[in-house]
């Protein structure tokens, strides 16, 4: 019985190694495990770190801007937060563009298309100003919780996961990962998924 298992056990093994080996392909080509198609190298992960801090900031200035749970002052606390939310998607959409190009092949992309991300949420963000402000000073809570249902959920996204819907490759993650800025920041853990 031993020696049945333990015939399976190495038969599987080299089943698996031989799996994992270079193998040829129909262009003559070999192919093997899956790895990176450029190297990482110290440049890209202290770009993809700048990048991160960037992000970062912005996520970090609309989180602290949450209202106090208890806060009397609802439509002036949302106010504040909406404020700081257009603010800060103008100023880091602004700070991507400055951003040097990207050692990465995907990077300067990465940077365009959450730039554009973020100046298209501007405009939400601006429609909810307007609206809030269009509020009696003495607005109740439910006139106040309407005008921020249009906003919450993207305020939401923008600190949990700011990289949503824009295309990273795998490169762009490893690099993130490996850069401490980028390890520092709660919401990276979703982006490099």
């Amino acid at each position: 019985m031993f020696v049945r298992k333990a015939t399976v056990a190495v038969a599987t093994c080299v089943v698996l190694t031989a799996c994992a080996q270079a193998t040829p392909t129909s262009s003559g080509q070999t192919s093997g495990p899956a790895t990176n198609v450029t190297p990482i190298g110290s440049d890209a992960v202290e770009w993809v770190g700048t990048f991160c801090k960037t992000v970062g900031t912005l996520v970090r200035s609309v989180y602290d801007a949450a209202p106090a749970v208890n806060s009397t002052e609802l439509k002036a606390e949302f106010t504040r937060q909406l404020g700081t939310t257009t603010d800060g998607l103008r100023d880091t959409a602004s700070k991507l563009k400055e951003l040097p190009g990207s050692p990465l092949a995907d990077g300067d992309q990465v940077v365009d298309d959450l730039a554009a991300k973020f100046t298209v949420h501007v405009d939400l963000f601006e429609r909810a100003e307007s609206a809030m402000a269009a509020l009696p000073a003495d607005a109740d809570t439910r006139a106040v919780g309407e005008v921020m249902a249009t906003a919450s959920p993207t305020i939401a996204a923008l600190t949990a996961r700011p990289l949503k819907d824009v295309p990273v490759s795998q490169d762009f993650k490893t690099a993130g990962s490996r850069s401490p800025k980028c390890r520092t920041e709660p919401w990276w853990s979703q982006a490099a998924k």
